[in-house]
C-alpha cells in the first residue's frame, strides 16, 4: 500500500484523519442499504484484525527482546557467582 492513509482527501467533509475505508459512505439519518451496512462491517472487522495482527507481531517482538534481556542478566549473574568475585557496590540510578 503505496498510498499514505492520514493525507486528507480533498473532496470528503469527513476528519481528515480518518483513513478513507473506514469513513461513513451515508449521513446521519440517511437510509443504508442492509447489504452496504454488512460490506461495511465486513471491511471494518477486517481492517482490525489486520491492526490487531500488527500489534501482535510488535508485542512478540518486544518479549523476544525481553527474554534476550532476562537472558544476559542471567548469564551475567551465573559467571560473577562461577568467579566469586564481590564486585564493589555500584551508585543506583
Amino acid at each position: 500500500m503505496d498510498h499514505d492513509r492520514s493525507a486528507p482527501d480533498p473532496n470528503s467533509a469527513t476528519d481528515a484523519f480518518t483513513p478513507p475505508e473506514r469513513r461513513r459512505f451515508a449521513r446521519y439519518g440517511d437510509p443504508v442499504p442492509v447489504p452496504t451496512l454488512v460490506d461495511q462491517s465486513l471491511r471494518s472487522a477486517e481492517l482490525q484484525l489486520l491492526d490487531a495482527r500488527e500489534a501482535l507481531k510488535e508485542a512478540r517482538r518486544r518479549v523476544v527482546q525481553l527474554e534476550d534481556a532476562l537472558e544476559s542478566w542471567q548469564t551475567l549473574r551465573q559467571e560473577m557467582t562461577r568467579n566469586g568475585s564481590e564486585a564493589p557496590r555500584a551508585a543506583a540510578n
